[in-house]
């Protein structure tokens, strides 16, 4: 139900879809909101993703992303996490 994928969370029992990384992607410069979205599925281009930060769509753990050169790295990034675009697009994001 809707109310269910509302509450989904990166620690939920739930079986999520889930998109493996290598940590090293994270290092150094990190690696770009909009190419993550890309990489995740949860849009076709860096183009699409970019307006869906600007739409206020993306979320990490539930905290809204509004800068689309917003970079993610080994420093402020954990290691499993939920990434979430609009109301019912997600996939939990494991660093290992």
């Amino acid at each position: 139900t809707t109310s269910s994928i509302r509450n989904v969370s990166a620690d939920s029992a739930v079986e999520l879809p889930t998109v493996n990384f290598t940590a090293d992607r994270f290092e150094g410069d990190g690696m770009w909101i909009a190419q993550l979205i890309v990489e995740c599925g949860l849009a076709k281009s860096t183009s699409d993703a970019r307006r869906l930060v600007q739409g206020n769509a993306v979320s990490i753990d539930g905290e809204k992303i509004t800068d689309v050169k917003y970079t993610l790295t080994s420093a402020n990034v954990k290691a499993k996490f939920l990434l979430k675009t609009g109301k019912k697009n997600f996939k939990q994001v494991v660093i290992a």
